[in-house]
């Protein structure tokens, strides 16, 4: 004996409507069961589960007269249910489309209200730019959360430091040398050797930490 293939749920539902629409008729719950699947070729069992599940879905209509249950399911009820459907669909458009309105005429008033013009455009681009810029200056300074690098940057510039100061020191003694050796004032030595006034005070840098002397 060949085993009898099972049907699938949408083909099952579909020939329940279908004996519904055809007959279009009103039967006992009890007995639907069986006259469907003698009608179809289906098994009484897959018929009941089927019948239960589209009035689960309101597919099928039923109701209870004198303790007595009954269920139909007319084409025109189908077709009821696919209106109440299109209509749902048809507001949820209408909807949409209102809002799309309302937006628009939203865009056009400001449009008005903030015409573009050169200007504005300029800002925004310079806005644009200034938000780059940003961008760049956290990535650059996400690489100095290392410790160790800045540590290191630290002690590169003490030692520019100590060495612009050794610098200036170094002028200061040849100008006195020179003052003192050969009656050379400071204007002079300064002007013979292209140096300004503030020279020697622009090369004093402070050490970290430590406070600026002012050269005599």
């Amino acid at each position: 004996m060949s085993s009898r293939k099972k049907i699938s749920k949408e083909d099952r539902n579909e020939k329940i409507i279908k004996f519904f629409h055809t007959t279009n008729d009103v039967f006992k719950v009890q007995e639907a069961g069986s006259e469907i699947a003698s009608a179809t070729g289906m098994m009484v069992k897959e018929v009941n589960e089927g019948v239960q599940e589209l009035i689960n879905d309101g597919l099928i209509k039923n109701d209870k007269m004198s303790n007595t249950a009954f269920c139909w399911s007319f084409a025109s009820f189908d077709l009821d249910q696919k209106q109440t459907q299109l209509d749902t669909e048809v507001e949820r458009i209408e909807s949409y489309n209102d809002k799309i309105v309302d937006e628009s005429e939203k865009i056009e008033r400001l449009l008005k209200e903030r015409p573009e013009s050169d200007a504005r455009t300029k800002r925004l681009e310079l806005l644009e730019s200034l938000k780059t810029k940003n961008k760049q200056f956290k990535e650059e300074l996400s690489s100095f959360s290392n410790v160790e690098e800045v540590e290191l940057l630290k002690q590169e510039f003490n030692i520019g430091v100590a060495a612009a100061n050794r610098y200036g020191d170094n002028i200061t003694i040849l100008q006195r040398f020179c003052d003192t050796k050969y009656n050379m004032p400071k204007e002079d030595f300064n002007r013979n050797f292209g140096i300004t006034n503030s020279f020697v005070d622009e090369l004093e840098f402070p050490t970290p930490g430590a406070n600026k002397k002012k050269r005599k």
